[in-house]
């Protein structure tokens, strides 16, 4: 089990190099996700301040086959 920073986005990440930018960015970053952006605004939209977000990880966010970058 792992604490901490998960970047969350609408777009599909399969993409090594793409990956690579966003932890160079982000080198805190211990997890890459989509559920959470829909988590996120449902809570900013009904004025939900504490939340928690847990996730189970089945890949690594490339090569995924049949699915674009």
């Amino acid at each position: 089990m792992f604490k901490g920073t998960v970047l969350s986005g609408d777009k599909l990440l399969n993409s090594s190099r793409y990956k690579k930018e966003l932890l160079k960015s982000y080198p805190e970053t211990i997890g890459l996700d989509m559920e959470g952006t829909g988590l996120g605004a449902t809570c900013l939209n009904i004025w939900v301040k504490d939340w928690i977000f847990i996730k189970g990880v089945s890949d690594k966010g490339e090569k995924k086959k049949g699915r674009e970058n």
